[in-house]
């Protein structure tokens, strides 16, 4: 028997965080740090044999003070951001409870054999990007404001107030979000994170204070030094500029010659004729000569 029923994606990272997460550190809290039989989640998770002997020892490593602070701990934080309040006090937690949090989060809350023993919906991380997708209502990366690859197959989670700092929050829905693979693989790493002041600008914006100087290249350049280095840190320039600028540029070009080429071609003669004809060819001339610089044209009319 399935213990839920088409449960939406962010109730099932609440579920692995409360009755899985949380729950551990409360039988440590308890003293009964290996007695899972009052919970039906964990008894399927250890019967499906999801690296069971790793997250044994996982749990053997954490003192019941460690799993008491990381209950309190859980208790204010993710009390927090769930009313939407993002400025968040950080606490330290041991590292067992830390690395108990990443290891819920990597190999089991995207674990789909789990999903179909207790909910028949099922789940998997594209569901979750779906629902992250939706709610951020458009495909710009937060990071870089760029929406060249922020698409539902390709973008990646993370996590607004670092897990590094906030292990408590590593598997709170409201703290993922979706940004490109280019910054995310920037400060991508295993184990713990540390907080880099440059990504998590949650409290800083930084729109306001770039310029950006378009001539035959991209120049990007910010107003202060926390913004100069925000620019270096993720390449912002670089993955701007060059061939990903040129080819946005070839394939806007490709189109728009091929739509004024059928536009002009299915004249009538009457058309040939009429004043706006040869307002299109004088129009499309000169963008050629002005595409022609960049040298991406071989073939204009």
């Amino acid at each position: 028997m399935r213990l839920i029923r088409n449960s939406k994606a962010f109730d099932k990272v609440a579920i692995i965080r409360i009755y899985i997460f949380e729950n551990i550190l409360s039988l440590i809290a308890n003293g009964n740090s290996l007695d899972f039989s009052s919970n039906m989640y964990m008894e399927r998770i250890l019967a499906l044999r999801v690296k069971k002997e790793f997250l044994i020892q996982l749990v053997s490593l954490i003192s019941k003070k460690d799993a008491r602070r990381g209950l309190r701990v859980s208790a204010v934080q993710n009390g927090r951001i769930h009313q939407n309040i993002f400025s968040v006090n950080k606490f330290q937690v041991s590292v067992s409870v830390t690395n108990l949090a990443e290891f819920i989060y990597d190999n089991i809350l995207f674990y789909p054999t789990y999903w179909k023993e207790i909910d028949e919906s099922g789940f998997s991380k594209m569901k979750l990007k779906e629902q992250l997708f939706k709610n951020q209502g458009n495909c710009i990366c937060p990071y870089c404001d760029s929406d060249e690859d922020l698409t539902l197959l390709n973008f990646e989670i993370d996590h607004l107030l670092p897990k590094s700092e906030f292990p408590m929050l590593y598997l709170n829905e409201k703290n993922l979000f979706p940004c490109c693979q280019a910054c995310n693989n920037q400060h991508y790493g295993k184990g713990n994170r540390f907080l880099n002041q440059y990504y998590n600008l949650y409290k800083t914006e930084i729109g306001l204070k770039v310029h950006f100087d378009l001539k035959k290249e991209l120049k990007i350049s910010g107003l202060d030094n926390v913004s100069n280095d925000f620019i270096k840190l993720i390449q912002l320039e670089t993955r701007h500029n060059k061939e990903l600028f040129a080819n946005k540029v070839q394939k806007l070009a490709k189109k728009i010659r091929k739509d004024l080429k059928i536009n002009i071609k299915n004249r009538t003669y009457l058309d040939y004729e009429a004043p706006h004809y040869y307002l299109i060819k004088e129009l499309y001339e000169k963008y050629s000569i002005e595409i022609l610089e960049y040298g991406r044209i071989d073939n204009p009319i």
